[in-house]
Order: C-alpha cells, then structure tokens, then sequence
C-alpha cells in the first residue's frame, strides 16, 4: 500500500540547509505542512526519530523529524561547503513536534518570505 500525502509539496527556491543532531548535514528538497523532503549523505533508519535543526532567514529551528521512506539519490562528486562527497539519499518523513511557531515558519519557508 502506498502512503499518500495530506498535503501539497512546495520545492523551495532558495538553499534551505541544516543538520541531523549528530552534525550530519542536509539541504531540504522540499516541504509540506507537514513533512519535509531531505537531501543528504547521511542514511537514517525508517520509522526513526531524529531532532533536526534548520537554519532559516530568522534564525534556526529545530524539529523532532520521523523518517518514512529514503531512497538512493545519487552521488555528490564534489565538495560543495554544504554536504560532503559520497553517495547522496532523499529522506522523507512527518514532522512529530509542529506546533503553532513551528507552523508561522514553515508558511513563511513555503511562502518564500
């Protein structure tokens, strides 16, 4: 059974970066209401909680981030200052600890503001 999304993906425009608490480094793909898309070189476990700190134009916010599928997403063959060379995995999951700050932010990262 495929899991369907409860709501519309937004891909952002700019750079979106952050970190897993471990000091693994992502870039967000993408983001819903909910969820978030995650490119990085690190491989959490699915079905997995990690606490995520994302940096954002009004400073850093950091998410309890529940993993629910991850796939190979290629190979990053330089370093680029933001994630290390190696073999690169799209991350997706729920985020468990949205409240109503958490919320302003992701709209106003949706948004673009």
């Amino acid at each position: 059974m495929v899991q369907q999304r409860k709501s519309h993906r937004f891909y952002i425009d700019s750079v979106l970066e952050g970190n897993f608490l471990n000091n693994e480094k992502f870039l967000v793909k993408d983001i819903s209401q909910d969820g978030l898309n995650l490119i990085s070189n690190f491989l959490p476990f699915i079905g997995g909680t990690y606490r995520l700190k994302i940096k954002h134009k009004a400073g850093t916010m950091v998410i309890e981030f529940q993993v629910l599928h991850v796939e190979d997403a290629g190979y990053n063959a330089k370093e680029d200052g933001i994630i290390p060379m190696g073999v690169l995995y799209s991350v997706g999951g729920k985020i468990l600890d949205l409240d109503e700050s958490k919320n302003k932010i992701i709209m106003s990262l949706i948004l673009g503001r």
